[in-house]
């Protein structure tokens, strides 16, 4: 009888066992040494026999050793029997374990009920003195599984063990003395009675198509609710169905993850149904229209307490083509019956697809969910439509559709007419998204109505607060469309925004960036104090309301209109054939020991001979030692019906993986995975158990698309070296996360391709909690060396691409658009060390609220934001992108044409400065753009047109002649531009006899000497930096007010002193004094003067008492112009 279970134990089944186990219990055994019975507990009706036997040549190491390998039971069958001295008083108790010697206990008869399972917990070694050290493992013999170990107890004197496992005929728990020392065992109170199912009662199936439900790809379930052992009640629209649909949950659960079926119907749940990891809950759905009412599996909510319906617990769950109606639900214009979510969720990621969410007072509470990626949301939420706090890691919001009209549309009983009160309660009171403390978000291509707040953006628990982009959004008949009380800001593309009141109102110092959107406001169109908004062909109808002293505005219309981001491509990816090949029916045991290679290929050699089908990988970790070819119309599938990312413990969230154990070999080698037309690959993880992330080794792709029409959906793959390579047309990559050292995508020769929804982050290797992972510690330098060489998207000979949606962490390259044609929207990065590079060709490329950040010293090389090489001819847009960051070459254009439209070079992380140049043979246009958080060089050999561009910190004085009738410039700049790999100098020049180029950290408080977030700087070494103005309009008084500005980085206590020529001689400025915090940072220092008389080789001297601080930027500004 098999009692395992792939999830850990629900902690109140958990606390249930404990408090049994505390319950009295005698034990009795046999006085001899060795081969001793044990029975638990003593009685007439044994429940449990078990032998004792001793082992030598145990060591703790070559244990450990063996594990990782999947090899202990070769292990121990290496070790020599041995007899055990010590005394056993009470039949339980004090008996000692010489060094290098093991107690095994192995269980040989269970006698036990049809819903009890043997739990054994609180074994222990316990130690005399701080020295002992000793080990506890429980073996599976059967399936050749270690199911716990703890190792080296050293120093935790009269500690005792506690694990909680089922055991088994087989099994077998191994207490050793480890290195050293005598411990002392004991075995506590061992029996209790637990209900849990033996074995998880689902089976593998494909549910039918129903083309009254389309769907984008095949339902693959491994349990259906309906399924007779779920005993689901006879009329499930009248009696709770709670208890059948949570067992359906927990035997996917048990099984490792897997999706639920939920049938055409109507279904009552009084109580909460929890969702634990890779656990998906799947019915029919289509979409509620005026000429469509609802139909397909309806959840009705009758929980009357303060729970949500849904909770979301385990990473990689989720819910899709559901619906969900309160048939209790009262309204008036001014009050409506109150609940509590329908959904909640503190999963990671977390997928919401095709929901109605019919008429919820509330509909869905995201707060402490990271990743979340949600996508077709209908319904008529009352209160509040969706809410999110504490919501890392990039969240994509898309298709959210929110209005009055889906309730009256249902067709439901009790639904309102199209002016029923529900709309004047929602237009009085609701809120459609209500949006607090978000590490970042892409929300786009939605429509809401209808609601008191549209949009609203509001300070979280923690006092922070979000940032994103928002990009082909609606909001229309609200009271306030976007309502921002707090956010750091926002890039707003195509979309409209139409209140009663206002169509945009925002204070505290928010930023908007909005490029072809429409404002409307009865009241007013935008309301905004002390924040900064910038508007390009735009529509504004209606009154503006500018105020605050801090706030800036401006608004622009050219002729140049922005494309619009084609959305419009097939969803669906399925193939040829839906006949299922389960590789455990052709021997694979995915228990991470056994090689399972043979049953890959014999499962994919039936699915081609079938002309196509699906192979079936369900939850386990299976080692695969030679390349799998896919050919034609086959997918490869594992068991998550959603979002995937490999993470936590084995055995817990790893779901389907893929132990790939190739040989080694270059790029142009034979990838691990190939496809033909139409294959593609669902809900499965890869990962190489080889892989060093001190030395990395080199692996042909993980993964080569060769057909038409390939895809990669729902897929995980924490440390390939080289990730996907997409050769052939209309392939589509979309919610999956892959890391990577030298790669992650590259398409070539192709059209029509797309990748969206993705993230893409080399150190997702870390969460993965597998033998060989990096630890934290190891984090930075292992980043370190992956930017030296990654690339993370190129793209070389494709036309018409697409890519959306998509957040990079770590990148030596973002993007490298090699003769290649397409889009972009919403996608970007941090940690990088070149953003996007085009090269080769005459082809066109658009960038729309796209991102890079550029703080990441990588080979040493330099660094670039938007770059674009000799070779290339064509035409790159920026629009509405911010180039963040500081590099060497922010925007840098030696060929082709730079277009810019609301683009520009900002931070986090500006430190000293950054720099625009264009080479003979380039061209840049620039409408509405610049340089906001950096003094910014500029060098024009080729051809630059500026209107109506921002530099805020003034613009480079030699150059701004030529620029100042279409622009304004408040102030004007020499500077030394020492933050290069070769220090630059524009109209100022340091005396570099007595300086040497140092790293320091670009982030605030960065101590770690393995980060690469460095940037390059200079030191003095004889404790002072002289600099002379070359600038003419700098010398001889000409200009009198001005500003010395330096920025440098401050890592301990000093006073500054700056000298600067007078006409009458050096003239000492006032001193200050810079106390040392607790962690070095970068500080901005400004001295004001008027009488300065430059024109000698000396004209400013910079000296510190005390350790001298690295410099990366001397200025001198002036106001006149």
């Amino acid at each position: 009888m098999k009692v395992r279970t792939r999830t850990p134990l629900k902690p109140s089944r958990f606390i249930f066992s404990l408090l049994l186990i505390l319950l009295s219990v005698t034990y009795c055994m046999a006085a001899s040494a060795d081969g001793v019975e044990i029975h638990f507990p003593s009685s007439k009706d044994p429940k449990v026999t078990c032998t004792l036997t001793g082992l030598t040549g145990y060591n703790s190491a070559d244990a450990q050793k063996a594990i990782n390998k999947g090899k202990f039971g070769d292990y121990l069958k290496g070790l020599s029997s041995a007899k055990l001295g010590g005394k056993r008083n009470y039949g339980v108790g004090d008996s000692n374990v010489d060094a290098n010697e093991a107690l095994v206990l192995t269980v040989t008869e269970v006698n036990i009920g049809e819903d009890e399972a043997l739990l054994f917990t609180g074994a222990a070694t316990q130690g005399y003195d701080d020295e002992d050290s000793s080990d506890f493992i429980c073996y599976d013999v059967s399936d050749n599984e270690v199911l716990h170990s703890e190792f080296d107890r050293k120093g935790k004197k009269n500690k005792w063990f506690r694990s909680a496992q089922f055991l088994e005929k087989g099994d077998v728990i191994i207490l050793a003395a480890g290195a050293s020392g005598k411990p002392q065992w004991r075995f506590m109170k061992a029996y209790a009675k637990v209900t849990v199912k033996k074995t998880p009662g689902g089976k593998w199936r494909v549910i039918p198509e129903d083309p009254r439900f389309p769907t984008d790809d095949v339902i693959v379930a491994f349990c259906d609710v309906s399924d007779a052992r779920y005993k689901l009640p006879a009329n499930t629209e009248k009696q709770d169905c709670t208890a059948a649909i949570q067992a359906a949950l927990d035997d996917a659960s048990a099984a490792g993850g897997g999706t639920v079926f939920l049938p055409e119907g109507k279904y009552r749940v009084e109580g909460t149904l929890n969702f634990y990891p890779n656990v998906f809950l799947r019915g029919r759905w289509r979409k509620i229209t005026a000429e469509n009412n609802f139909a397909g599996s309806l959840i009705i909510v009758h929980n009357k307490s303060d729970q949500p319906t849904i909770q979301l617990k385990g990473g990689g769950c989720g819910l899709g083509d559901l619906s969900f109606w309160r048939p209790d639900q009262k309204v008036t214009k001014d009050t409506a019956s109150e609940h509590p979510f329908i959904i909640s969720s503190a999963a990671s990621p977390v997928t919401l697809e095709n929901i109605n969410l019919i008429n919820p007072y509330k509909g869905i509470d995201l707060s402490r969910s990271g990743t979340c990626c949600i996508r077709g949301l209908y319904g008529s939420p009352l209160n509040v439509g969706l809410t999110a706090d504490r919501s890392f890691a990039v969240s994509r919001y898309d298709s959210i559709h929110f209005s009055p009209d889906y309730w009256t549309w249902s067709g439901l009983p009790g639904s309102p007419g199209k002016d029923g009160a529900h709309r004047s309660y929602m237009k009085n009171h609701g809120t459609a998204v209500n949006i607090k403390e978000m590490d970042g978000f892409y929300f786009g291509f939605s429509k809401i109505s209808g609601f008191k707040k549209g949009l609203h953006f509001e300070k979280g628990a923690s006092g922070d607060d979000a940032s994103g982009e928002i990009c082909y959004v609606s909001v229309t008949d609200c009271y306030d469309a976007l309502y921002v009380d707090d956010s750091k800001g926002f890039l707003i593309v195509g979309s409209t925004f139409e209140g009663s009141n206002y169509g945009i109102w925002g204070k505290d110092n928010t930023k908007y960036e909005l490029l072809s959107c429409t404002l409307k406001g009865g009241n007013k169109a935008i309301s905004i104090k002390n924040g900064a908004a910038k508007l390009l062909n735009c529509k504004v109808l209606g009154e503006k309301n500018i105020t605050g002293r801090r706030t800036s505005f401006s608004e622009h219309t050219y002729a140049d209109k922005i494309p619009v981001f084609n959305n419009k491509y097939d969803r669906v990816r399925k193939p040829a054939k839906t006949t299922l090949f389960n590789v455990k029916d052709y021997g694979a045991k995915g228990n991470r020991s056994s090689d399972d290679t043979k049953a890959f290929q014999a499962a994919i050699a039936a699915a081609k001979k079938n002309l196509g089908g699906i192979v079936l990988v369900p939850g386990g970790e299976y080692r695969v030692s030679d390349n799998l070819d896919l050919g034609k119309g086959i997918e490869l599938r594992g068991n998550s019906g959603g979002r995937y990312i490999t993470n936590g413990k084995p055995g817990q969230q790893l779901g389907s993986l893929i132990f790939i154990e190739v040989a080694e070999g270059d790029e142009n080698d034979t990838a691990f995975v190939t496809m033909g037309d139409g294959s593609g690959l669902r809900g499965i993880g890869f990962f190489y158990p080889k892989q060093d992330f001190k030395k990395f080794k080199k692996y042909p792709f993980m993964i080569r698309a060769n057909g038409k029409k390939n895809y990669i959906i729902d897929c995980s793959g924490a440390n390939p070296y080289l990730g996907a390579e997409l050769n052939g047309d209309d392939h589509l990559v979309e919610y999956s996360f892959l890391g990577g050292m030298r790669k992650t995508y590259q398409a070539n020769n192709c059209s029509g391709g797309r990748i969206q929804n993705v993230h893409i982050k080399p150190d997702f290797w870390r969460g993965v909690w597998l033998p060989g992972c990096p630890k934290s510690s190891d984090l930075e330098q292992f980043k370190w060396e992956v930017n030296k060489i990654y690339e993370t998207i190129t793209l070389k000979n494709c036309d018409n691409y697409s890519l959306l949606s998509i957040f990079n962490h770590s990148s030596g390259t973002f993007a490298t658009i090699d003769n290649s044609s397409g889009q972009t929207l919403m996608i970007g990065g941090e940690q990088q060390v070149h953003g996007y590079t085009f090269k080769n060709g005459a082809k066109s490329f658009d960038l729309i609220a796209s991102k890079c950040n550029i703080n990441v010293i990588g080979d040493r090389k330099g660094s670039s934001g938007i770059k674009l090489l000799p070779s290339f001819k064509g035409q790159v847009r920026l629009l509405a992108c911010e180039t963040m960051g500081t590099s060497d070459e922010t925007w840098h254009v030696d060929g082709g044409h730079l277009f810019t439209q609301l683009s520009f070079i900002t931070g986090p992380c500006a430190r000293a400065a950054a720099n625009i140049f264009c080479g003979p043979k380039g061209k840049i246009t620039m409408q509405s753009s610049g340089a906001r958080s950096h003094f910014t060089a500029f060098e024009n050999k080729g051809r630059v047109s500026m209107k109506d561009c921002l530099f805020s910190f003034g613009f480079l004085n030699s150059a701004a002649d030529a620029y100042r009738t279409d622009n304004k410039f408040e102030t004007v700049f020499a500077l030394a531009d020492l933050n290069q790999k070769d220090p630059k100098m524009y109209g100022l020049e340091m005396d570099m006899k007595n300086i040497k180029k140092e790293e320091a950290m670009s982030i605030v408080g960065g101590k770690n000497p393995k980060d690469g977030r460095r940037i390059v700087s200079v030191r003095s070494t004889d404790g002072s930096y002289r600099l002379k103005v070359t600038d003419p309009d700098f010398k001889a008084g000409l200009k009198k007010d001005l500003s010395i500005v330096m920025e440098f980085y401050l890592d301990t206590d000093c006073t500054l002193k700056t000298y600067y020529r007078t006409k009458s001689g050096i003239k000492a400025g006032k001193p200050k004094k810079f106390v040392h915090a607790k962690s070095p940072k970068w500080t901005r220092h400004t001295i004001k003067i008027n009488d300065a008389h430059f024109g000698s080789k000396e004209d400013i001297r910079i000296e510190f008492d005390g350790k001298v601080p690295l410099l990366a930027m001397v200025a001198i500004v002036s106001s006149e112009q």
